[in-house]
């Protein structure tokens, strides 16, 4: 029985195919991160003309939307001057610095 035994075991050792003695022997962890990686991340299209197609109207279409009434309205706008003076103050001292016209503008809030 012994001798069987061990024939077996010596026979399930033996690579059946030309490809299972190439190929390293993988683990359970990898064969699973491999199947899930296919699940999650599907493969590229294959068709690249569509896809620049299409990543450029949404482009185009964006920067329609974003630059179409730039010029509306035609007046400054109170944050538009405001946080330009604070942002140049921590440009040139590193800190936010009141300046006449913004303790003005606090003096009326106030009043």
């Amino acid at each position: 029985m012994a001798a069987t035994e061990a024939g077996a075991e010596a026979g399930a050792s033996a690579p059946e195919t030309p490809d299972e003695a190439t190929t390293p022997p993988v683990s359970r962890s990898t064969d699973r991160s491999r199947v899930l990686r296919d699940r999650l991340v599907p493969a590229l299209p294959s068709d690249r003309l569509w896809g620049w197609i299409g990543s450029l109207l949404v482009t185009a279409f964006g920067g329609y939307l974003r630059f179409d009434r730039l010029r509306v309205p035609r007046t400054l706008i109170f944050d538009e001057t405001y946080y330009a003076k604070d942002a140049w103050s921590y440009l040139q001292y590193g800190v936010e610095i009141q300046t006449f016209a913004a303790k003005k503008e606090i003096g009326r809030a106030h009043v």
